[in-house]
């Protein structure tokens, strides 16, 4: 329930178009400004803590690993945080409806974190004052007339890029979890040109499709060291509640791996941060690793049934992600990237309310052979690139696979479905009961995931209380727990005399959407 209300209001709904009309009437009144605002808060109780300071303010990526954190052998970390994203729209009423500027802002601080400064991601500590406003999007987007049986939107600007057709300002959080690459590929924000088209016919909505381009890093204006994001995805309705997508998503990497803080690319700690690949192209004897250029292109199948549960008790859906390249690391160092993952999930709506459902979902992605230095055989995402540029999020856990709800504390044992390299097979289930349909639900699961070769990541048991005491105002109560067992591909998970630390959280948070 609460991954309803948060996603749906991070892809804030359109009005609909202004009417046409032969002969001019007077002014509409109608609104021309949209707000729509997403309040947070949680307080945790964890046995995951951070080791590295400078990274308090946000702490994102695999548990164990660069980040810093790690599972504390005896006792807990306790804190809170809030967040208020802010969603606004402007539609000109004296351009009929066919242009509208939006705009997205984010403050977000744990409490007691830092006062009197500026930086993202802080500004909770006594006096507050703290400049920390973080611009999410700004974008125009402009909807010209091409016919009845059709429609097209254009996007310019810093949008939400995912990696599927839907257009994101308007779709349902099933539309962006159950469909394209899932957002296991690619969901975050870049700046660029977008399409978005619509096909109708006597049915319905018969096709969809996306064609957009953005530029992920501008190194330097004069010089060709940027990174370049391409999309094009088709959907289409092929029968009753049934429909098709074929995706082919383009990632060319110009910047030698130095761009951003951390550096991008299949070599850089940005990528291993994030539970993605950290590829040693050095040659033997160097100490210095060499610039490394990538060019990836994934090409995607996907399909589904009611993926939305709308219409029916029961739903489907499914991908396979193919991301083929090179890696090049020298004049005659030519790395081959050829990898991959399927995901399928079936869902049963056995009782009234939107929270009693029954699911199940498998994930696989391929491996790299490290005895094959001419090839990376697993797969690659927009982690790679990007903070938190990708998100595996219908699993329902809190610890083994990210948390999607998290605010700035997002750690996870496998972060990244690339199981850094090493490839995840992975399986996880939830059972959801609405005690007082739509108001009131209980819901808990067990996720189980290991490397391609077998070696267990590990097993995660989590529950959820989720209360609606208002319209659109969600209160909960949130536990989960890594059981101990054999976690070898963890670093981070062990004490210094070797005994198994076990990782837990229990929450209890507070959603509110404001409209």
């Amino acid at each position: 329930m609460i991954v309803t209300l948060t996603v749906a209001a991070l892809a804030a709904p359109t009005q609909a178009e202004l009417a046409a009309t032969s002969v001019k009437p007077e002014p509409l009144v109608e609104d021309a400004f949209e707000a729509i605002g997403l309040y947070q808060a949680r307080a945790t109780s964890t046995s995951v803590g951070t080791t590295n300071p400078l990274l308090d303010g946000q702490v994102i990526g695999t548990l164990g690993g660069s980040n810093g954190t790690t599972v504390m052998p005896e006792g807990s970390a306790e804190f809170a945080e809030q967040r208020f994203n802010a969603f606004l729209t402007w539609r000109p009423v004296a351009l009929d409806g066919r242009a509208e500027l939006g705009a997205a802002f984010e403050v977000d601080m744990a409490f007691g974190d830092q006062s009197y400064a500026v930086g993202g991601n802080t500004g909770g500590a006594f006096g507050g004052d703290q400049v920390n406003l973080q611009t999410r999007r700004l974008f125009a987007a402009f909807s010209p007339r091409i016919g009845p049986d059709a429609s097209v939107e254009i996007v310019t600007g810093l949008q939400l890029v995912t990696d599927g057709a839907h257009n994101p300002t308007g779709a349902s959080p099933d539309a962006l979890f159950r469909s394209g690459g899932r957002l296991m590929v690619v969901g975050t924000e870049a700046a660029g040109v977008t399409a978005y088209g619509k096909v109708f016919d006597s049915f319905g909505e018969r096709l969809r499709w996306r064609l957009g381009a953005y530029t992920l890093y501008e190194v330097a204006f004069t010089e060709p060291d940027d990174v370049w994001l391409v999309a094009a995805d088709l959907d289409v309705e092929v029968g009753w509640r049934t429909h098709v997508g074929v995706h082919s998503w383009t990632l060319l990497d110009r910047s030698g791996g130095g761009a951003g803080v951390l550096g991008v690319g299949p070599t850089s700690a940005l990528s291993e941060m994030q539970g993605g690949p950290r590829l040693d192209l050095r040659a033997e004897g160097e100490l210095e690793a060499p610039d490394a250029y990538t060019d990836v292109f994934w090409f995607a199948v996907d399909a589904g049934y009611d993926h939305t549960l709308s219409v029916g008790p029961i739903g489907l859906s499914g991908v396979a992600v193919v991301n083929v390249g090179r890696i090049y690391a020298g004049p005659f160092d030519r790395r081959r990237i050829a990898g991959g993952l399927v995901d399928g999930e079936a869902r049963w709506r056995f009782a009234s309310g939107r929270g009693s459902v029954a699911r199940v979902e498998g994930l696989w992605t391929t491996r790299d052979d490290p005895t094959d230095p001419s090839r990376y055989g697993g797969v690659v995402t927009a982690n790679t690139w990007g903070i938190a540029a990708a998100t595996y999020g219908t699993h329902g856990g809190l610890l083994l696979f990210p948390d999607i709800k998290a605010i700035n504390r997002q750690s996870a044992i496998v972060y990244d479905v690339s199981g850094r390299g090493e490839g995840v097979i992975a399986a996880n289930t939830t059972v959801g009961y609405d005690v007082i349909p739509d108001r009131l639900n209980t819901t808990a699961g067990v996720a189980h995931a290991r490397n391609s070769s077998g070696v267990p990541w590990g097993t995660e048991l989590h529950g959820h209380v989720g209360f609606e005491p208002w319209w659109l105002v969600d209160v909960g109560v949130h536990g989960g727990v890594v059981l101990p067992g054999s976690r070898s591909l963890v670093s981070g998970l062990t004490t210094a005399s070797g005994t198994s630390a076990v990782p837990w959280a229990m929450l209890l948070t507070c959603d509110w959407i404001l409209l």
